[in-house]
């Protein structure tokens, strides 16, 4: 299945995914996301572990800027 990195606006609510789809075992979801949260926890920049933990994130209801946060992966549809 194919996946990508979501994340949802913490201003707005929308969620985003980012990046190309990765071909993953569904199985495997649960260890990536715990390696993924190693990664950040032992980074003193969050922005320098692919998928980054936040992004900027223009709203379109709300007609303001806000940030989003890595809330884990989702099946491309």
């Amino acid at each position: 299945m194919m996946y990508f990195a979501a994340y949802k606006c913490q201003l707005c609510g929308a969620t985003i995914m980012y990046g190309e789809p990765q071909d993953l075992p569904k199985e495997t979801l649960p260890s990536l996301v715990e390696q993924f949260l190693k990664l950040q926890s032992n980074n003193s920049n969050p922005f320098r572990q692919k998928p980054p933990m936040f992004l900027p994130h223009k709203c379109k209801n709300v007609n303001g800027a806000g940030c989003a946060q890595f809330i884990g992966f989702m099946e491309k549809k």
